[in-house]
């Protein structure tokens, strides 16, 4: 039956993607391809649902990014352990610009990727849909539909970053979602205390503070030469002292700082990885121990970031800093490396291993004390022990909890 479906799906796929006229006979063959095409994946998800009977609910992962962008982020982490808690989960692709997914596609057990939200949304009757602050293509009025499906389809609002120009194309639509989850979402889970104190003069009931995690074994590693990549050899092998970031860089990032710590301190290397998130990187000025590296797979990360003597968070002062979780923290912690934070990083603040800088001056003097403690055996015992305390494992169990805890699955 798989290889019939399978076999079935390619050719109405082929089909499909011929048709490039517009002719009323070609809008007639397209339609006709679209219902083989949708009578092929709904015999897939009576397939997957008929596997996975006795599970403790459906998740839906509103459609958002792909899942195979080169850093994965929350949704996906989040994703692969609920559904290791017991939950069916569809991870509901864009088919943005990674995934090439048509109809369903197994990641691991009880874990799918699929381009079909529609069909999930009108042939299940009882799920819970996962929708992100960052979200862009689900509207209040399709929202408004979901939750007079026969009462039983409940929202998980995930509120992950301040809702803020800099980071939301669409401001105004943004926000509107926003004070819609306050008001109708079932769980509302944030991840920073600054979230969580805005949040609660507005709501009381099923708000929960879950921070970001770490997948602790991915990063977890040792230096091994032989797995060196090639664009930082010749960094490590200058045998001066590396400074590192990864992330998205973009306007919250403290470009004067890292030009500062630049020329004041031209016997480190300052190494940045990640993507121009806004073209905000004109602002970097190129000094000769600045290297970028540009943007790394997640897979591949840890085999750089194992290389920095000390990891940085640098963050301009101001909201977005202060209502931050920053999901590299544990990342770096699991790696053994110190870190300095900017001012502004409320969330990293909390935890006693991280160097927080007060200003410039601050900040350099910093790095001589991360390089004193990067080889201290009782400090790096403690951030081992942050990192395992603060897994996706972790994570995905208390959202387990809170939703056992409202719906008695």
């Amino acid at each position: 039956m798989h290889k019939t479906i399978s076999v079935l799906r390619r050719k109405a796929i082929k089909g499909l993607k011929i048709i490039t006229k517009t002719s009323s006979e070609n809008i007639k063959r397209k339609t006709i391809v679209n219902k083989i095409l949708r009578r092929v994946y709904l015999e897939e998800l009576e397939g997957i649902l008929n596997s996975h009977r006795n599970v403790k609910g459906v998740i839906i992962y509103a459609p958002t990014v792909d899942w195979n962008i080169p850093l994965f982020q929350r949704p996906q982490h989040l994703a692969s352990q609920l559904a290791k808690q017991g939950y069916l989960y569809f991870f509901c692709t864009p088919n943005s610009q990674y995934d090439k997914v048509h109809g369903f596609k197994q990641i691991e057990n009880r874990c799918y990727i699929t381009n079909q939200f529609d069909l999930l949304a009108d042939k299940i009757d009882n799920f819970i849909i996962d929708c992100y602050s960052t979200t862009s293509n689900l509207d209040i009025l399709s929202l408004d539909k979901l939750k007079l499906k026969l009462g039983k389809i409940k929202i998980l609002y995930q509120y992950v970053d301040k809702i803020d120009e800099s980071i939301h194309h669409s401001i105004d639509i943004a926000h509107k979602r926003h004070i819609y989850m306050i008001e109708n979402a079932d769980i509302f889970v944030v991840t920073s205390q600054k979230l969580f104190d805005e949040v609660a003069s507005l709501r009381k009931e099923n708000l929960y503070y879950v921070p970001n995690g770490v997948d602790y074994q991915h990063f977890k590693i040792s230096k091994n030469i032989k797995q060196m990549p090639s664009d930082i050899n010749h960094i490590v092998e200058k045998d001066k002292p590396i400074i590192g970031y990864y992330g998205a860089l973009a306007s919250w990032i403290d470009y004067d700082l890292l030009h500062y710590i630049a020329e004041h301190r031209p016997d480190i290397e300052l190494v940045l990885i990640g993507v121009d998130y806004d073209g905000s990187m004109k602002k970097l000025e190129r000094k000769v121990n600045i290297s970028f590296l540009g943007r790394k797979h997640y897979t591949i990360l840890p085999r750089y970031a194992v290389w920095f003597d000390v990891a940085i968070i640098p963050f301009m002062e101001g909201e977005i800093a202060k209502s931050t979780s920053p999901i590299k923290l544990f990342e770096y912690f699991a790696l053994g490396k110190p870190v300095i934070v900017t001012k502004d990083m409320v969330e990293c603040k909390k935890y006693k291993p991280v160097l927080v800088a007060k200003d410039k001056k601050n900040f350099l003097r910093l790095i001589d004390k991360a390089l004193s403690l990067k080889d201290d055996k009782s400090y790096l015992i403690l951030l081992d022990k942050i990192a395992k305390e603060n897994t996706w494992e972790v994570r995905a169990k208390e959202i387990d909890s809170f939703v056992q805890r409202k719906y008695r699955i």
